[in-house]
């Protein structure tokens, strides 16, 4: 297991400034685009700047760079399964709806799972 990363003075006043800063920014675009798309404006960045976080506290720069290099897939997973609720929800109500976004979340992370085990064993034969 790596070594953590040492923690420096200013990394809680920074931790603030950033969080100032999304907030003023959301705000200022919620009231151009209204309360839907300026609630997932917040939720993606603050999602992945708390995993940053942890991961680069507990698992240092290295093994976060490289989590992070690979998880570009599996966000755009996550935001079509986002789509789909939300369209299905509309269409078809919210318990099928949701249903379907799940069902398309597991989906994309099997195909994901697959795809990469497939690559990894070319690479050993």
């Amino acid at each position: 297991m790596a070594a953590p990363a040492p923690r420096r003075w200013f990394d809680l006043p920074l931790r603030a400034l950033l969080v100032g800063l999304l907030t003023i920014f959301i705000a200022l675009t919620g009231k151009a685009l209204g309360p839907e798309v300026s609630g997932v404006m917040a939720m993606v960045p603050v999602v992945f700047i708390s995993a940053t976080i942890v991961l680069l506290t507990r698992l240092g720069g290295p093994a976060t760079a490289a989590i992070l290099s690979r998880a570009v897939l599996p966000i755009a997973g996550f935001g079509l399964a986002l789509l789909v609720a939300h369209l299905a929800t509309a269409r078809i109500g919210s318990p099928a709806g949701l249903a379907l976004g799940l069902a398309t979340s597991l989906g994309f992370s099997g195909f994901l799972a697959i795809w990469h085990l497939r690559r990894a064993g070319r690479r050993h034969v």
